[in-house]
């Protein structure tokens, strides 16, 4: 998994610490995605990376979707909103405790994987 896909996963999972995921984070995070094996996960990882990242709807129906993809659809009413709170979440995972900025050495890879643009507040 690289690029945005960790972020992503990390976003998915409500992950509380950068590259770490609780046993609780990974079973409340693929049982609302409705995912038992790795295959589904990526797809639905994939699917969100082309909304939020490249702008780009995927094309699936209910019936060939290999997870449940009712967070996605609720991600493709409000694209810019989607992405705000990925920022957002994005932007607190790396931030250390107590802090209101992150450092430009964790910034900077973080961003690389990101839209040009970042919302306006």
């Amino acid at each position: 998994m690289e690029g945005s896909m960790p972020l992503i996963l990390a976003w998915q999972l409500d992950a509380k610490e950068m590259g770490k995921f609780t046993k609780d984070e990974w079973v409340k995070g693929t049982s609302t995605l409705k995912v038992s094996s790795l295959p589904p996960l990526l797809t639905a990882l994939s699917d969100l990376e082309k909304l939020l990242i490249f702008d780009n709807s995927a094309k699936s129906t209910a019936k060939t979707a290999s997870y449940d993809r009712t967070k996605y659809l609720s991600y493709t009413k409000d694209v810019k909103d989607a992405y705000h709170r990925f920022y957002i979440f994005c932007f607190n995972l790396a931030k250390p405790e107590q802090s209101r900025n992150i450092d430009m050495e964790v910034r900077a890879p973080i961003m690389i994987h990101a839209p040009s643009a970042e919302p306006s507040e």
